[in-house]
Formats: C-alpha cells, structure tokens, sequence
C-alpha cells in the first residue's frame, strides 16, 4: 500500500497534513505512480515581473527521490494604455503578447503564452480631443494549467528549501500607426502551485540496496547506490534505456566501497557524448549468486535541458553588448527577450544556431539604467531561462 503525503500551505495562513492511501509500483519512468510528498502554495495576485516561490526539499531519509513534478494554475489579467505621440491624427492597431512561466532546477519549467489583437483604433494629434485609449482589464489567462516533470533529481535533496522561478510579463507589437507612440502595461497574476516528490520506499529495492541516485554533470551521469547486509559476490550491472521500457547493459563495473560492517557504497560514471540531446533512463541491475535478478528505480536525466550553470550572461552588469555563452554547443531556434521590472519588453528577437556556443546581443540605446530580466527559450523543448541582468 502506498502513502501520499500532503502539506499545504496558504499564503498568511497556515499549514497542515493529510493522507491518502495508493497502490502502484514505485518507478517514474513508466508512468506509475510511487509514494509522494505534496507541497502546496498559493501566490497572492501581484504585478511583479517575477516572483520567487519556495518549497522544502525532500528528506532522503524516508526513501529515494525518483522524481519531481511542478504545476501551476494561473490566472492573468491585463490592462493596455496607448498614446499617440504623433502630431498627426493615427490609426493604431496592436497585437498584445501575455506569458506565464515557471523555471526551477534540474530543468523544471514550463512556459505558455497568448496574443490579444486590439484596433485599428483612431486617436487624434498628440495634446487634443481623444489621443489615448485604454484596452482592457482583459484575462489572458484563466485557470491555466503548467506542468514539468523532472528525474534530475540532485537540487531537491537535502535540508532547507529549493527556490522557484515565476514570471508574468506582456509586450506589444505595433500592427499598424505611427511609431510614435507610448504604450503602458499593466498586467496581474494569482495562482495555485503545487510541487510533488515521487518517492520509493527503501523496500521496493532489490534486497541489500538502500538507495539508489543519479546526479548529472556536464556531459556525465553519477550514479551511486547503497548496499546493507548484502550477500557476497552478489553483481551489480548498469542498465540505460533510451525511453524507460528498453534496457541493455552498459560496459564497465562499477567502483565498490566498503563502508561498515555490513555496508558498502557503489559508484558508476557514465559519459555521453559532448553533443548528445535527449533523455536517459537508468536502473540497476541486481544479480545474486544463485541467479536470483532484481532492479532498482529507474532515474531519468534530461540532456535536453538549458540550466542555469550551462548558460553564463557577460559581463554583468553591461552597458550595451553582451554575450551569451553556453557550455553545451547550441543547435535550433532561440528566442532571446529583454524585459523590464514592469514586465514591459524592450529587445525580443529569434536566433537560428548551428552548433554555436555563444550569442553576441546589442541592447538598445534607448534602453534605461536599472534591473532587467533576460529569457531565453528553446522553441524546440518550449525550456525556458530566466537570469537577471543590470544595466548601466
């Protein structure tokens, strides 16, 4: 019988726990369900470009982290305020962009955007009769589902909290008028977050392993697993499948450790290639002297992921050019954007690489000094970046 656990707490209120009873095998990588921690959280409505939502981590002590899953439901509203600057009577007409976003460790992010069309719209000369209009309050988003699940599972162990990324940003673009305008956006978002620890209880193992994780690194995956009263000359192999259903033994025995009486520690290093793309699914693969064979919990690591450590922002703070550098050689179609502290874009643009491990970006001269935000989106994976930025 599985347990779910749940702790739930509301913003200026309070927090408390319930149960609920399960039956599943213990594995994320085919889509049963293990045990779970649920921790929820309820954002206030704001009308911050960003906001930082924090959980506790998961305690390894109850069991092994297979995986983590993060949702949101979002509400936005939005209000548009335009002004024509123009000495001359225009027709204006503008496409509206609101997005939503969360982006957390190990690749836990989810993006989604819409677009509201206003106009044509005829304001008078700058100064006289009717030269400004309001749209809205609209509601991009109503009730709006994020979701990403992740096996890299590293940054949610351990004491203390993890930190959450949530943005909530609006942009517009000009569809026909005068570029002598002043646009105002005003946009604000409340919602329910809920993060989720898949977790195995230590008896799901093969008999003798306490745990089992692995922990990516570059182009390399850790593996490491305990053992406890386990039966000698007992084997251990190293399995990886390409879609958590397909397993095949890799070369290589993993470093063994003697660490008590009657514990021991595994270690296992996988590499990959410097280009590779893609999940990974590990498990492993237990063989008894009497040729009794039992596996452990599948993990799952995403070399698809841009994170934080593979992506550096230079120099920063900057004045007008700076570069972008990955780690990883790059492939596909990136959308850069800049964005204020009021949520307002002032540099989107899409890039096309071909194995480039840097990007040159001109920020313009008409850009002011202050805090901004730099997202950058794979139009592939739909992952999502958000670093801060100062401006000189």
């Amino acid at each position: 019988m599985k347990t779910q656990l749940y702790t739930i707490c509301i913003v200026l209120g309070s927090c408390f726990a319930s149960s609920q009873s399960t039956f599943a095998q213990c594995t994320c990588g085919n889509g049963a369900t293990p045990d779970s921690v649920v921790h929820n959280f309820t954002l206030a409505p704001t009308a911050n470009f960003s906001s930082t939502i924090t959980f506790p981590k998961f305690d390894p002590s109850i069991g092994t982290l297979a995986c983590v899953n993060l949702s949101a439901v979002i509400t936005a509203v939005s209000n548009l305020s335009i002004r024509n600057l123009d000495s001359t009577q225009r027709d204006y007409a503008f496409q509206y962009t609101q997005a939503v976003s969360f982006s957390g460790p190990g690749g836990l992010s989810s993006f989604a955007s819409t677009n509201l069309f206003y106009g044509p719209t005829t304001l008078d000369p700058y100064g006289t009769g009717i030269d400004s209009v309001h749209y809205g309050p609209d509601t991009p988003f109503k009730n709006h589902r994020l979701s990403k699940t992740t096996g890299n599972v590293a940054p949610y162990l351990g004491a203390g909290n993890v930190s959450i990324n949530y943005t909530n940003t609006g942009s517009t673009l000009l569809l026909q008028g005068s570029n002598n305008y002043q646009s105002t956006v005003s946009t604000f978002a409340w919602g329910d977050f809920k993060l989720i620890y898949y977790w195995c209880s230590p008896i799901t193992l093969p008999t003798g392993m306490k745990s089992f994780y692995a922990i990516k690194k570059d182009n390399k995956v850790l593996l490491q697993w305990l053992t406890q009263n386990e039966i000698p000359n007992t084997t251990y192999e190293v399995q990886t499948s390409a879609d958590g259903h397909g397993f095949k033994s890799v070369n290589g025995s993993p470093v063994r450790t003697q660490s008590g009486a009657d514990a021991a520690s595994y270690e296992f290093q996988y590499e990959t290639g410097s280009t590779y793309e893609g999940r990974i699914y590990f498990r492993i693969k237990q063989v008894k002297p009497s040729g009794q064979i039992g596996y452990s919990t599948i993990k799952v690591i995403d070399f698809s992921s841009m994170s934080e450590e593979d992506v550096l922002v230079s120099p920063n703070p900057v004045i007008r050019d700076l570069t972008i550098g990955f780690k990883h050689p790059q492939t596909g179609e990136l959308r850069v954007e800049l964005v204020n502290a009021l949520g307002q874009s002032i540099h989107s643009r899409s890039y096309h690489l071909t194995a480039q491990t840097k990007l040159d970006l001109h920020i313009n001269r008409n850009a002011q000094s202050g805090i901004y935000y730099l997202r950058i989106k794979n139009l592939k994976t739909n992952e999502l970046l958000v670093q801060k930025l100062t401006i000189r």
